[in-house]
């Protein structure tokens, strides 16, 4: 068996080894019916490289992301579910370009 790559976990504590681009619409699927709270995907290999979604009160879509330190951890939204699912999906499949999709801020810290 081989080692996983990313490690998705969800609000509940339900977790997945290497999940699909297809189990990860499930997953946030959830989130949008208010089964789940958040998701969060993470590099096995990299403790502090993950993505985080949830959705807020108005059904927009919050992600975060870290790549190391504090000072690389940024934050975007969108109320487009299809949108968020595809900067996911591509991050988790280390795909290029899902940084271009939305406008990130850096998330400060206090």
């Amino acid at each position: 068996m081989s080692t996983p790559i990313i490690h998705a976990v969800m609000s509940s504590g339900a977790t997945w080894d290497d999940p699909s681009e297809d189990l990860l619409y499930m997953l946030m699927d959830d989130i949008r019916d208010r089964r789940e709270e958040f998701l969060i995907v993470g590099r096995v290999a990299a403790e502090q490289y993950y993505m985080q979604v949830t959705t807020l009160d108005d059904e927009t879509w919050l992600i975060e992301y870290r790549e190391g330190g504090p000072d690389h951890h940024f934050r975007a939204s969108t109320p487009d579910f299809r949108l968020a699912h595809s900067v996911l999906a591509r991050w988790a499949s280390n795909l290029e370009g899902w940084r271009d999709d939305l406008p990130w801020d850096r998330v400060r810290l206090t």
